[in-house]
């Protein structure tokens, strides 16, 4: 959420409401909706192909480390 809620402040900053009670519940809902939208379709398929990456291809920490 804390991505999002510069970019909800920034947008409804910019048309042209004031900052008002109506103001500040369009940015908290707009920012849990840009998030769940998200996490849903950007978090949610990178962590499925994280897991379903072939364990060969993981990274591995290198024998030369201390």
């Amino acid at each position: 959420m804390y991505i999002w809620h510069g970019a909800a402040w920034f947008f409804l900053s910019n048309v042209g409401m004031g900052k008002s009670f109506v103001t500040s519940v369009s940015e908290m809902v707009l920012t849990i909706v840009l998030a769940v939208i998200s996490y849903y379709c950007v978090e949610q398929p990178v962590l499925r192909l994280r897991k379903s990456r072939p364990a060969a291809l993981r990274a591995e920490p290198s024998s030369a480390t201390p």
